[in-house]
């Protein structure tokens, strides 16, 4: 199960399913919330992991407790689970409303794309721009905030999570 988060349940993290991966270098001063996802992505200037934000594709989670990664780039290191079987408990909203319903079965196995607000990682799942996640559980969150009561059970995209080429 997930990280603990000081007075809320460890609810976020890797939940089921494989944890293959490799060690990753990190960004240079990345942040790292237990309180939201830790999907990531690698740059493509500095060939290392940072917490994806809109407009960028995940291909991973990272294992890392909540920090702020070391100022110099690639000195603090992580696991960083690429299986596609793993499932992933992230932080889920629809911006700018809530929601006090079940998640409509219509957005099971949808892809969606992750979010950062606040330095907080979550997806919200009306937005399918990258889709570098596909939703395969959720519990509605009954207000706005994030990290709220809500979140999403996310795979990482086998069709969008694709790091480097063949040659």
């Amino acid at each position: 199960m997930g990280a603990k988060i000081e007075g809320v349940p460890g609810i976020y993290g890797h939940v089921s399913g494989g944890k293959s991966g490799a060690l990753v270098g990190m960004g240079a001063s990345e942040v790292i919330k237990n309180a939201g996802g830790k999907a990531v992505h690698f740059s493509t200037s500095t060939g290392l992991a940072e917490i994806s934000a809109a407009g960028e594709t995940p291909i991973g989670w990272v294992v890392l407790g909540e920090q702020t990664c070391s100022s110099t780039a690639g000195n603090t290191k992580a696991w960083c689970i690429t299986d596609k079987t793993a499932v992933f408990r992230i932080p889920a909203l629809y911006d700018n409303s809530s929601y006090t319903v079940v998640l409509a079965e219509t957005l099971m196995m949808e892809s969606c794309d992750v979010v950062v607000a606040s330095t907080i990682q979550y997806i919200n799942p009306t937005l399918s721009s990258e889709d570098g996640l596909v939703i395969v559980g959720w519990k509605a969150n009954s207000g706005t905030d994030i990290p709220g009561d809500g979140f999403a059970d996310v795979m990482l995209n086998p069709n969008t999570a694709i790091v480097g080429t063949i040659a």
